[in-house]
């Protein structure tokens, strides 16, 4: 398994869920790639440390520039390679979860069932039903994979209808024509393709009636206490952000002190750099912050 994980966190602010995503990772992938466009030295070292390949682009493209040069950089792997692929959005709660999680996306599973989550057990590789598998999925706007966390089988890799889709990767205007070209585009791509995708986790139906529905789910978001529970992970925006002004649940409270306090003191130990830059800005209209916001934070 072959490992791609696209990176942007300059000031190694959150080192520590850094170094406990990289283990989960290191369990699962022989090899891989960190293709990051902003990470101190420490974290690089660490990457490094870890067995991965550390490259540094330019600040461009969001995560699926990252992605599209992971991918071609692990056409060195074997011809049976599955590339188990993601971006650094998610917070780690239960590392034993996730890395099973992470298991599973590769198509591999225990053989002792009972003991899935359990490091160091046995696995074998399941030889049929293949597929594109994403960890979540949604519905919004249309049903689709959730691109921060998915594998890619090497019979899906190595078609040039695939192959394609990555190599016309470009820089888009904004985070929405990126989640329209590209999140929803590889999702109507293996369609296209005829070929079977899935996900570990599927919103129920019913999920669609809590507050926050707005005609399509987003199960990072309206189910994260359910998503720690069976995957050992949350998602940063829900966890910081939390755009949907989600009530938080005791678990989630939890989970964002635990978070806050370790972004408090990663910064003790990271050597920071004087700014390149100070940016003023004067914004008129309140609707845009967010996205301003978004696009400073992926200034070096």
């Amino acid at each position: 398994v072959y490992a791609i994980v696209a990176h942007y966190d300059p000031l190694g602010l959150k080192s520590v869920n850094w170094s406990t995503l990289l283990s989960c990772m290191a369990e699962v992938c022989q090899d891989g790639v960190i293709v990051s466009t902003g990470i101190c030295d420490s974290d690089a070292q660490l990457a490094r440390d870890k067995g991965f390949r550390v490259v540094i682009r330019e600040n461009t493209g969001y995560d699926f520039m990252s992605y599209a040069l992971g991918l071609a950089i692990s056409k060195c792997a074997f011809p049976n390679t599955t590339r188990l692929v993601c971006n650094y959005s998610i917070y780690i709660t239960n590392p034993a979860l996730f890395t099973a999680s992470l298991w599973q996306l590769a198509d591999w599973r225990p053989a002792n069932e009972r003991n899935k989550a359990v490091k160091g057990g046995s696995f074998f590789r399941r030889r049929s039903g293949q597929r594109v598998t994403f960890l979540t999925c949604a519905t919004q706007l249309m049903p689709h994979g959730q691109s921060y966390c998915f594998s890619i089988p090497p019979h899906v890799f190595n078609r040039q209808m695939f192959q394609s889709f990555f190599q016309n990767i470009r820089p888009q205007a904004s985070k929405l024509d990126i989640v329209f070209s590209y999140e929803l585009g590889l999702t109507k791509l293996l369609n296209a393709m005829n070929e079977p995708w899935s996900a570990l986790y599927r919103p129920d139906p019913m999920t669609a009636v809590k507050p926050g529905f707005d005609g399509g789910v987003n199960p990072t978001h309206l189910c994260a206490d359910e998503i720690i529970q069976r995957h050992g992970f949350i998602k940063i925006e829900r966890l910081v952000k939390n755009p949907k002004q989600l009530k938080n649940s005791a678990t989630i409270q939890h989970y964002l002190q635990k978070y806050n306090n370790s972004i408090k003191s990663a910064p003790m130990t990271v050597k920071r750099s004087a700014p390149k830059a100070v940016v003023v800005c004067h914004c008129h209209y309140i609707e845009v912050i967010d996205e301003l916001i978004e696009t400073l934070d992926r200034v070096p």
